[in-house]
């Protein structure tokens, strides 16, 4: 899908509103990215979700018996993260400041 450039004034307050959320976004993208390639590390690619499991010493600390749903929401918040495309953002993100 191709820019298209979709133009609105960033200084007003709903393109405000839009252009952080954009930026937001983003930067959630880059996070789970990064959270769920540690979660693979240590826990063998998600085979054993037990060893994020532990205290504030461990990379995660989840609580004992919920590493098999933390893996879980990460997977399924990052796969929902995913879905808007960079396209999408960068026809957003180029809103114009005036």
């Amino acid at each position: 899908m191709a820019v298209t450039k979709i133009e609105y004034n960033k200084l007003t307050y709903g393109g405000e509103m839009v252009a952080q959320a954009v930026d937001l976004l983003k930067q959630a993208q880059d996070l789970l990215d990064r959270a769920k390639s540690l979660a693979d590390s240590v826990s063998d690619g998600g085979l054993s979700e037990v060893l994020l499991e532990g205290d504030a010493t461990s990379a995660f600390g989840v609580a004992t018996g919920k590493g098999v749903a933390f893996y879980g929401a990460l997977v399924s918040m990052k796969v929902n993260a995913a879905t808007v495309t960079a396209a999408a953002l960068a026809d957003l993100d180029s809103g114009q400041v005036t």
